[in-house]
């Protein structure tokens, strides 16, 4: 070679390092709805973030509700708005939207690792500043905020407008229902076609559901109730769409406002819930569980024992027959005025119950609607769980239907991922643990347990193992 060409080879490759060390020049085409990072607002976004998550920065909400963002991606929300009260129940949170409104511009905020800290300063129509995690929890796109001080509050904002839509396009299955979760819809001109969907929901005109999330009590509705409209976001939960009122005054319609009773014009000797005796065909536990009764009967199972707390999200315990084994435990939905009735209710009490026998999205549960339907008649031991494999109870596992509802312990199991989302966990066998009863502290990844208790759970389209308090669950150290 040349010195000549030695030196223009030299030139060209210099000028070509000043071009890669340069990077390229903004010219205004930058989309920051890629994902992308345009700058990181000076903390470190787009760096990754232990055990090998990503963190987004420059992300939208449109960007996650239309697939551009990886699950598990730490992701900065800028300026959008909070359009709910936070929900009740053991598991809070709110939905967040971006002001510009339109299909995909919500999202689910899940908070309950720093609801104590968030609760009295966050409210509707505040603009807000966020970070958290990215997930789908069974298909509910949301955003987990796990530190309080990635969430700060702006300023007071002005609240979006609802979207206007047909109940058709965003129930379960609907054209529109993916488009729309998380943002705030209004339907108008619809009817209630079904006034109890058990769990304080009623559907509409089109089959649309509609949740009290964030009512608390629920409204009370009855069959061909007309609803000049209805308001509230679009959620996704337990395999459905369903609009969530965030107030009473998103139910323009007929439909009873149960914060405006006055009990003192209550005449007690016409109106006492404790003599309301409602009645119910007497089989065990075994007899549902092993598929003998009709779903929808009203049952009464007597001399069962109640195993587990209150779980306070559902208002719900779980009961068994004192001969244990397989097919001998069910869930009991209880609802909240017969929860204030029994309120000293604990394991150990004997009970006789009844309600509706439903299996709610595949769970065996007996629904106690009556204070009349409860009741204490003794007490005794907790009967000793059944120690089983862990894989075998797990969801898919050959005992799993055996053993729903009834007290079971796994033993010599290891962490297998340590977050599923809402406080779960799974262990060797591909068995989830629960937070229902009583909320742990996450484990570390491998860390191992002599042995696990409590009722095995199904919910979310998952077997789990509930445990009741420390003593259930057993590390090894």
């Amino acid at each position: 070679m040349s010195k000549l060409n030695l030196f223009y080879s030299f030139l060209i490759m210099a000028f070509t390092a000043l071009i890669w060390g340069c990077g390229v020049t903004d010219n205004g085409n930058n989309d920051p709805s890629d994902g992308s990072d345009q700058g990181g607002e000076g903390e470190g976004e787009g760096e990754g973030e232990g055990e090998g998550e990503g963190e987004g920065g420059g992300v939208t909400i449109y960007d996650i509700q239309q697939g551009k963002v990886e699950e598990g991606t730490v992701v900065s929300l800028k300026n959008v708005i909070v359009t709910t009260p936070i929900s009740k129940g053991n598991n809070p949170g709110m939905v967040v939207q971006d002001p510009k409104g339109g299909e995909y511009s919500g999202i689910y905020v899940f908070v309950k690792y720093v609801y104590d800290e968030i609760a009295g300063d966050v409210a509707m129509g505040d603009v807000v500043n966020l970070k958290g995690k990215y997930q789908e929890h069974n298909e509910s796109t949301q955003i987990v905020l796990e530190v309080a001080g990635d969430l700060e509050v702006l300023e007071q904002g002005t609240l979006p407008q609802p979207v206007d839509v047909n109940p058709e396009d965003i129930k379960t299955g609907g054209a529109k229902a993916e488009n729309y979760e998380g943002v705030l819809v209004r339907v108008k001109d619809v009817v209630v076609t079904n006034p109890d969907l058990g769990y304080y929901e009623f559907e509409v005109t089109g089959g649309l559901r509609v949740d009290d999330a964030f009512l608390d009590p629920a409204p009370q509705v009855t069959q061909g109730a007309a609803f000049e409209s209805i308001t509230g976001p679009l959620l996704y939960a337990f395999d459905d769409f369903k609009i969530a009122p965030r107030t009473m005054d998103d139910l323009v319609g007929d439909v009873e406002d149960p914060g405006t009773d006055d009990p003192s014009t209550d005449d007690p000797s016409t109106d006492d819930p404790s003599t309301d005796d409602p009645g119910g065909e007497t089989v065990t536990v075994f007899d549902i569980q092993k598929g003998d009764v009709d779903e929808g009967t009203v049952v009464t199972v007597e001399n069962v024992v109640v195993t587990t707390p209150y779980n306070v999200e559902q208002n719900a315990i779980a009961v068994q027959d004192p001969k244990g084994g397989q097919h001998s435990g069910i869930y009991v939905y209880i609802y909240s005025e017969v929860v204030e009735a029994n309120s000293s209710l604990k394991p150990g009490d004997v009970v006789r119950i009844t309600g509706e026998y439903l299996e709610h999205y595949d769970m065996s549960q007996i629904k106690v609607t009556s204070v009349g339907g409860l009741e204490v008649t003794g007490s005794q031991a907790v009967p000793a769980p059944e120690v089983v494999a862990a894989a075998d109870i797990a969801t898919g596992g050959s005992l799993a239907e055996n053993y729903e509802g009834v007290l079971v312990t796994v033993e010599d199991v290891t962490v297998t991922n340590p977050d599923l989302g809402h406080l779960d966990f799974e262990v060797t066998g591909g068995l989830y643990i629960d937070s229902a009863f009583y909320e742990f502290e996450l484990p570390a990844a491998d860390s191992t347990f002599v042995s696990i208790t409590g009722p095995l759970l199904f919910d979310w389209s998952n077997f789990k193992i509930a445990p009741r308090s420390a003593d259930d669950m057993v590390s090894a150290r």
